[in-house]
């Protein structure tokens, strides 16, 4: 073999002071440099910082580029030319990744490896690329590659570097030893020589701990002993969040100083070694046989030109203790402000859609499919659970090291907070069994509250706890205290304000209550507690509700209304584009797409985007009718400023429109659009268009949310990912869907209306159209109706009529 230097395109081999040429290997930082002179004896070499270097002997020892140049005269119209280098490492904090990346639910392995084909094609980063975390769900603001990477390995406890392949190493922990050692006595078969000229060892006791004390953000503790009279540290690293932390940290810097420092230097011929790598050594001098690690690698050439290696040993790190990458020189503190990575996942700010419901008195649920993100994008989809049968207050929470998709439970609220944890809510269960449970959401909502009556000791809130003007009649529910409840006196003229207490709120006390909860009263208000299950009263009396759970935003800041509809059915198999466009097509020219730019429903919507032909657009084609049915369709359409368009069924082979066309102007914003209803002449294949209306404009519009229903009036939008109620009746986004009947029952509430004389109803209902718009029908819209009975003869029932614009109640 011989030795050849490459610098830019050019071989330098024939000016190298081949003594001058050492690679330098550091097993702290796995990074590589290089340093060597040229003699330039006509003072006409160019080299230039940034030039390309390779050094070839059989192997590549190193691969990299100039990064300094010096030059000192030799003679006078000769010099030398001192270089230094560094390894291929430099690239990943030179590559900008400049858009946000999101990537969910993948393999370490995978992200890396994506990242690369996009910034840093040029580096091989599949051959040496471990997985190490699969899932991971991460985001990456714009950032170097290098720091990407660090941010992976915060998550999985990798490490990385570049090898002079221009091939990216990712690892938890690579091959470290070799099979073969190094000997003063050996049989080149399993054991090789080194020089014994200059075999050394040294051992210094300077640095020799018994014991540290680490203090980090939060967390801080002893590791090794600490008498009087032991020899002692203190280290401070606010990194440290925890206490597995504290304690690899305190481990690691008595693996390093827990003993007398001893180092071996040795060198040999034997190739095979890198710094980071483990080797035994036997000397007999000084009585050593055993293993350690390759601290730093010097390589050189001696006068023949045949490399060798200067290898400096030291004990070998623990494995245990590698993912804490300590590899210490000297105790320093760090006092810097916590690291993003390295903060408590509490305090990286987070917030959760997750579903909590109750069963019983003491039992509290969560639906599946929540999602809790992190500050930083980082999501975690979570299992459905429960908190089993409680008999105390029980903490329900997050913790990353247990689970990732499963909620934990415990009665020990210290166990519920910490580092890699997040408190999700707090449930109580309550003695009485016809009760249920009480339960308080972080981040959200809860059902009532937990600090309840039966929570406070006597006595111990009095007037002076209450801040002036804080509890107000507003404030205290009917009822809510009784003169049994107030001490003797305890209410005089002095604590009532002038003019608080009139006559309609005083009460006689003659003859019974007007209502009670067996008889009486039932409201079903807008601040009543509701689930796709149960709707509970203001006065705690129970309807229960089947079918599709719907709400929308009621008339009141903060209240949702309970939509009951029918079952019905969506015959457009994609109606909200969130997979692709299978079913949708072009209408003359012009170009349809999925797109995320704008949505109703769902991410996606359907993007058109026209040719100059007035009548383009889009139509969707999977759609056969069955004759003598009725149909009609309606969809989300976003329009360019004052361009004219149509919706339409269209009957392919009776070559004529369902009912009739709908005209309307795009606005720039969603308006929700519908065909006239109409009936199918024959079981004729059809399609529903939304095109341009005779207009040359190539302005692109959206369509979204669409549904096409085997009826004579439209009902709010349907598809399979609603919730309760709702269904494919094939594959996800690619079938029909359907809506079962919501159904509001009271029969266990049927003390209300029985045996009584008379029967009131006061119904607050948010009509599903404006005034003025087009109704499904031009008189009988009903809008409420009420039966009882075998044959439903007992019936209460409001319709709206759009052509006499009056409600009409029977």
């Amino acid at each position: 073999m011989a030795l050849v230097l490459t610098i830019g395109v050019t071989d330098r081999t024939s000016v190298l002071r081949k003594d001058s040429l050492v690679i330098e290997q550091q097993a702290a930082d796995f990074i590589t440099t290089c340093s060597l002179t040229l003699f330039d004896a006509n003072g006409d070499i160019i080299i230039t910082a940034e030039d390309d270097i390779t050094v070839v002997d059989g192997e590549t020892y190193f691969g990299g580029r100039v990064v300094d140049i010096n030059y000192s005269l030799s003679t006078k119209n000769s010099r030398f030319i001192h270089i230094r280098c560094q390894d291929l490492n430099y690239q990943l904090g030179e590559t900008v990744i400049d858009s946000e990346e999101v990537y969910t639910a993948e393999a370490d392995s995978d992200i890396i490896d994506n990242l690369f084909d996009t910034y840093l094609p040029a580096v091989d980063s599949e051959t040496h690329v471990d997985t190490i975390q699969d899932p991971l769900t991460i985001t990456f603001e714009p950032c170097t590659l290098r720091s990407a990477l660090s941010q992976i390995c915060t998550h999985s406890g990798g490490y990385f570097y570049i090898d002079v392949d221009n091939k990216l190493h990712y690892f938890s922990e690579e091959a470290n030893a070799v099979a073969w050692w190094l000997s003063d006595d050996p049989d080149q078969v399993d054991s090789f020589s080194y020089l014994l000229r200059d075999p050394a060892m040294e051992s210094t006791a300077v640095t020799r701990l018994d014991g540290v004390y680490v203090i980090g953000a939060g967390v801080e503790g002893w590791r090794g002993t600490h008498a009087p009279g032991d020899r002692q540290a203190l280290v401070r690293d606010n990194r440290i969040t925890t206490e597995a932390g504290r304690d690899a940290r305190g481990d690691a810097i008595l693996g390093k100083y827990g003993d007398p420092q001893v180092t071996h230097t040795v060198s040999t011929y034997k190739s095979g070694l890198r710094a980071g790598m483990d080797v035994r050594l036997i000397n007999s001098l000084y009585g050593v046989d055993d293993t350690f690690t390759v601290r730093q690698m010097l390589i050189r050439w001696d006068r023949s030109g045949t490399p060798y290696f200067t290898l400096t040993l030291g004990s070998v790190v623990n494995p245990s203790l590698i993912s804490e990458r300590t590899w210490i020189d000297t105790l320093e503190s760090a006092l810097r402000p916590v690291s993003a990575p390295r903060l408590p996942t509490s305090s990286k700010g987070w917030a959760h859609n997750i579903v909590f419901s109750v069963s019983d008195n003491d039992t509290v649920a969560w639906a599946g499919a929540g999602v809790i993100t992190l500050a930083d994008g980082t999501a975690y989809t979570i299992d459905a659970g429960n908190t089993g049968n409680m008999a105390a207050i029980t903490y329900i929470y997050f913790d990353l090291d247990t689970s990732e998709t499963v909620l934990q439970t415990t009665t020990d609220s210290s166990v519920a907070v910490g580092s890699k944890k997040i408190l999700i809510a707090v449930a109580e269960n309550v003695a009485d069994a016809t009760k249920y449970a009480t339960y308080q959401v972080f981040g959200g909502e809860g059902q009532s509250s937990l600090i309840v009556q039966g929570n406070i000791a006597a006595l111990s809130v009095t007037t002076n706890e209450i801040a002036a003007n804080t509890i107000l009649a507003g404030n205290i529910a009917a009822g809510a205290i009784e003169t049994d409840e107030l001490a003797a006196l305890a209410v005089t003229a002095a604590k009532i304000a002038a003019n608080t207490i009139t006559a309609d709120k005083i009460s006689m006390g003659i003859g019974d209550n007007l209502f009670s909860t067996a008889d009486g009263l039932l409201l079903l208000g807008p601040n009543c507690e509701i689930n796709p299950t149960e709707w509970w009263s203001a006065r705690k009396q129970k309807a229960t509700i089947s079918g599709a759970f719907h709400q929308e935003a009621g008339r009141w800041p903060g209240t949702r209304g309970l939509v009951i509809e029918g079952a019905a059915t969506n015959l457009c198999t994609n109606p909200s584009i969130e997979v692709d466009t299978t079913s949708w097509a072009v209408v003359g020219g012009g170009t349809i797409a999925r797109s995320s730019d704008r949505s109703v429903k769902g991410d996606y919507s359907l993007k058109v985007t026209p040719g100059v032909g007035v009548w383009d657009g889009a139509h969707y084609t999977d759609l056969t009718l069955v004759n003598g049915e009725d149909y009609i369709a309606s969809a989300w359409v976003l329009g360019a400023v004052g361009v004219p368009y149509f919706i339409g069924i269209w009957d392919t082979v009776a070559a004529a429109y369902v009912g009739s066309h709908t005209n309307f102007t795009g606005t720039g914003a969603w308006q929700k659009v519908y065909t006239v209803a109409g009936t199918a002449a024959g079981n004729n294949a059809a399609r529903l268009r939304i095109q341009k209306n005779n207009d040359v404009s190539v302005a692109p519009y959206y369509i979204d949310g669409v549904q096409i229903e085997m009826t004579d009036y439209a009902t709010s939008y349907l598809d399979g990912t609603l919730g309760t109620g709702y269904a494919w009746t094939g594959a996800v986004h690619n079938s029909t869907s359907t809506r079962a009947v919501t159904e509001v029952n009271l029969d266990a509430l049927i003390g209300l209306v029985s045996s009584n004389n008379t029967l009131s109803f006061r119904i607050m209902a948010q009509m599903p159209y404006d005034a003025d718009a087009t109704w499904p029908y031009a008189v009988f819209n009903v809008l409420f109706d009420m039966r009882a009975g075998a044959d439903n003869n007992n019936r209460i029932y409001m319709m709206f009529g759009p052509g006499a614009d009056d409600f009409q109640v029977y």
